[in-house]
C-alpha cells in the first residue's frame, strides 16, 4: 500500500498525543508525540478525506452501474422513475409505465412493469432521433469505456414503427452539432426494416455511419440491445452495437475512430413514431466529475491548511 507523509499538529485533529512504548526493563510507559512529527497515512485514508471535505465520494472515480427495472413504479403512472426525466423534442410526447405483465423477463418472454415512451414524429431535420425521450440524470465520462444494455419492444399501432436510443451530451435536449451525440434508430415495417448508427441522428447519409437491413423483426416482440465505447485517445474511440432476438445476434453495428466533441454522456431512449417499451436498463461507466463548487474550493482549502506544515 502506497503512504503518504502529513505533517500536523496533533491538537488539530485531535488525535491522542502518545504512544504506547515500554522501557528497557519492560515497564509500559506513555511517550508524548513532537507536535510536528510526521505521521503516516494511506493514501486512500487521504483521498478519501479529501474527497468528503469537496463533497465527492470515491466511487465517482470508478465504474458505476445506473440499472432500471421500472419495478419499483406503479403501473400506468406517468411519472418517470427516480432519476428519469422526459424530454420533449417533437410531436405530442408521453411517459407511463406499462400495465402489469408488458415488462420484459430478460429471455424474450413478458413480465413485471417496463417504461413506456409515445411520440408522433422526430424533431425537425433529425429523422433518426425521438420525438421523445426517458433521460438518465446520470452523466458519464466518455474519456472512460461506457456499456449500455437494455431491452426493447415495438408496440403495434398500424404504421411504421421506430425506436431510438442516443449515448451522448443530450441532457439539455437534442443537438445537431456534429459529435456531441451517438444514436442507433431500429425501423420496421411488419417484417423488415433497416437499423441505423447514426452521428446526431441528421438525416443526411453522411451522419449515418453503418446501416444495416432487419430481417424478422416482429411488433410486441421483445429485443435486447448492447451499446459499446472503447475510448483509444481521449475522445477519440470505437462503438459497437449488436441488437439480439434472445437466441443470436441479427444485427451489428459499428464505427471506428470516432471522436465525440463532450466528454459527458447521457442515455436517452425513446420513440421516433408511435410508442416503445424498454426494460432492463443498464448503463456502466465512469460517473463524470463535476466542477467544485465553492463550498466544495472553501472545504478543500480549510483541509490544505490543516495539513501544512508549521514552521
Amino acid at each position: 500500500m502506497q503512504t503518504a507523509t502529513i505533517l500536523l499538529k496533533n491538537t488539530e485533529l485531535n488525535i491522542n498525543p502518545y504512544e504506547d512504548t515500554t522501557t528497557s526493563s519492560g515497564t509500559p510507559r506513555k511517550k508524548q508525540i513532537s507536535s510536528n512529527q510526521s505521521i503516516m497515512m494511506p493514501t486512500k485514508t487521504l483521498l478519501t478525506a479529501c474527497a468528503y471535505s469537496a463533497g465527492l465520494t470515491l466511487s465517482s472515480l470508478g465504474a458505476t452501474v445506473v440499472s432500471e427495472t421500472f419495478e419499483g413504479s406503479t403501473a400506468g403512472s406517468a411519472t418517470p422513475p427516480a432519476g428519469w426525466s422526459l424530454i420533449t423534442a417533437a410531436g405530442a410526447p408521453t411517459y407511463a409505465t406499462s400495465a402489469a405483465g408488458l415488462g420484459s423477463n430478460g429471455a424474450g418472454g413478458s413480465t413485471g412493469l417496463a417504461g413506456q415512451v409515445s411520440s408522433t414524429t422526430f424533431p425537425t431535420g433529425l429523422t433518426d432521433l425521438p420525438g421523445a425521450y426517458l433521460v438518465s440524470s446520470t452523466s458519464f465520462d466518455l474519456n472512460f469505456a461506457l456499456t449500455v444494455t437494455f431491452d426493447f419492444q415495438i408496440v403495434q399501432e398500424g404504421t411504421f414503427d421506430d425506436i431510438a436510443f442516443v449515448v451522448g451530451d443530450v441532457a439539455n435536449g437534442l443537438s445537431a452539432l456534429t459529435g456531441e451525440s451517438l444514436g442507433v434508430k431500429f425501423s420496421e415495417a411488419e417484417s423488415t426494416g433497416v437499423a441505423h448508427l447514426i452521428n446526431d441522428g441528421a438525416g443526411s447519409d453522411a451522419r449515418r455511419l453503418d446501416t444495416e437491413g432487419l430481417s424478422g423483426v416482429l411488433d410486441d416482440t421483445w429485443y435486447t440491445v448492447a451499446f459499446n465505447w472503447t475510448p483509444t485517445s481521449g475522445l477519440t474511440g470505437d462503438v459497437s452495437v449488436t441488437l439480439n432476438d434472445f437466441s443470436s445476434d441479427i444485427v451489428s453495428l459499428s464505427a471506428t475512430g470516432y471522436t465525440y466533441t463532450s466528454a459527458n454522456a447521457e442515455l436517452a431512449i425513446g420513440s421516433v413514431n408511435d410508442t416503445v417499451r424498454f426494460d432492463n436498463v443498464s448503463v456502466t461507466g465512469t460517473v463524470a466529475v463535476p466542477e467544485p463548487s465553492s463550498t466544495a474550493l472553501l472545504g478543500l482549502g480549510g483541509l490544505a491548511l490543516i495539513l501544512r506544515r508549521r514552521k
